[in-house]
Formats: C-alpha cells, sequence, structure tokens
C-alpha cells in the first residue's frame, strides 16, 4: 500500500496519517513497513500488527519431545525397580 498523500511534518514535527485497509483484509499477523523520506533523508520502521482477534491454538508437541518424555519415563521406572529390589534385598 502507498499512501503518498497526507501528512508531511517538518523534521522535530508529529502528525497523524491513516492508511484505510480493505474490508477483505484477513484477520492474523501482519507485518508492517514504515518508510519516512524527504528529498535527501529515509528512515524505516517495522512492527508487527494482530488484526481482529488473537486465536487460540492448541499446543503442539513434536515427536522429539514426545520421544524424550518417554524415554525420561523408562528410565525412572527402571531406577524405580532398581532401588526398590535392591531395598527388598537388604531387608531380606
Amino acid at each position: 500500500m502507498d499512501d503518498s498523500g497526507g501528512v508531511a511534518p517538518a523534521p522535530g514535527q508529529s502528525g497523524t496519517m491513516r492508511a484505510p485497509l480493505s474490508t477483505t483484509t484477513p484477520a492474523g499477523l501482519w507485518q508492517v513497513t514504515l518508510t519516512l523520506q524527504s528529498d535527501t533523508t529515509s528512515r524505516q520502521a517495522g512492527a508487527i500488527l494482530q488484526l481482529g482477534s488473537p486465536q487460540l491454538s492448541g499446543m503442539v508437541l513434536s515427536g522429539n519431545v514426545i520421544l524424550g518424555a518417554g524415554v525420561v519415563g523408562a528410565l525412572l521406572v527402571v531406577a524405580s525397580w532398581l532401588i526398590g529390589s535392591r531395598l527388598r534385598w537388604r531387608a531380606g
């Protein structure tokens, strides 16, 4: 979108510029870049905007996380069994 009309503040001044979006612009995260340019100077700023209501998503676990949790769980079971059998052996 190019909105070269509107406010043209001098250095040190401020102003408001509006850039209306289409009614069909979908909700979601949008990366916005603003460029201010004069004859000899150009400055740029950026931001990420959330349009519409944020959508909550479920937690997604990768296969590596699930595998790691399984390995840790198996090690805990084996360690518990070894400790339990050693304590029974000493008591016996």
